[in-house]
């Protein structure tokens, strides 16, 4: 599909979640998308111009002239694995009982984030740039996790619970956690090493 297309609709989807989300205007939700799909045709004509594309050249056109490789699948599934291998030593803590298992759940969160980081420092050898779809999409994951992070934090609030939890659901609890953070844990490393790669390609002109 062409890639003025896609960045036009995806202007138009973001312009119409502020107006809905951000500004709770009906007023507003009629114009948004009008503007943010003109504001989207105008960076992908911009961004095509500049690697010298024709109008009508698609997504994978743009990514190959960019040097954009798919490298947010890659953390991806490098954060899992992570997440997976940190979800089998923490198990075995639920035996010591509940506030223990949390609380070394917790500090594998932190684990699970700092060790996707810095392996995926090291093994990215190539710069790493983003384009719009990888950068919106995954400010839209931090938004959706932060989210339900703070409704779970504010409205369940697990650490207040009087009555112990069944280990069975402590365990289910492990997984999902560090399911979540190791999502976040790549998100946070594309991020990272973008805004790096960035830095060394404005530092080297």
């Amino acid at each position: 599909m062409r890639y003025t297309v896609l960045v036009s609709v995806l202007g138009a989807i973001i312009s119409a979640a502020l107006a809905l989300f951000g500004l709770h205007s009906w007023t507003a939700l009629k114009f948004a998308p009008v503007i943010g799909a003109s504001l989207g045709l105008l960076y992908a004509i911009f961004g095509l111009r500049r690697y010298n594309l024709p109008l009508d050249a698609s997504l994978e056109d743009y990514r190959n002239a960019a040097g954009i490789s798919d490298v947010p699948k890659l953390h991806f599934w490098f954060a899992i694995r992570v997440g997976l291998i940190l979800t089998c030593v923490e198990l075995p803590s639920i035996m010591l009982g509940q506030q223990i298992a949390l609380a070394v759940s917790a500090m594998g969160c932190v684990v699970v984030v700092c060790v996707t980081i810095l392996c995926s420092w090291r093994q990215t050898n190539s710069p790493v740039k983003l384009d719009v779809f990888q950068f919106s999409g995954e400010i839209g994951c931090l938004a959706i996790f932060g989210w339900m992070t703070f409704v779970v934090a504010t409205e369940s609030r697990p650490w207040e619970l009087a009555q112990p939890i069944p280990w069975d659901v402590l365990a289910k609890m492990i997984f999902a956690i560090n399911g979540v953070v190791a999502i976040l844990s790549a998100v946070l490393a594309c991020f990272a090493l973008a805004a790096f790669s960035s830095v060394d390609r404005f530092l080297a002109r």
